[in-house]
């Protein structure tokens, strides 16, 4: 008789970065969700100037609503998970029509 696996339910903190104004005044904390949010307004009005710090490094957004560079570690928890779960899809199809 095979064992059944369990979920457990993992407790993850939501990765937050301190968000500047091109003034460099502090506008807080944003997790990647409010962190979209605030892209998305940086882009409907054209505004430029506006960063977060994440690990020391200033990451600057442009008009865009896009950053310069998306180091290793910023907000990639769900990449990464889809990345898990769409390997472990791809080695189940392939063990399946072996």
């Amino acid at each position: 008789m095979e064992e059944q696996v369990k979920v457990v339910v993992n407790h993850i903190t939501p990765q937050t970065v301190e968000f500047f104004d091109p003034q460099d005044n502090s506008l807080g904390f944003v997790n990647e969700y409010t962190f979209g949010d605030v892209k998305v307004q940086i882009a409907e009005n054209r505004l430029s100037g506006y960063y977060v710090k994440f690990e020391g490094r200033k990451l600057r957004i442009d008009h865009f609503g896009t950053l310069e560079d998306y180091p290793n570690g910023f907000f990639d928890t769900n990449f990464n998970h889809n990345m898990k779960l769409f390997s472990m899809i791809r080695k189940n199809k392939m063990q399946t029509t072996i």
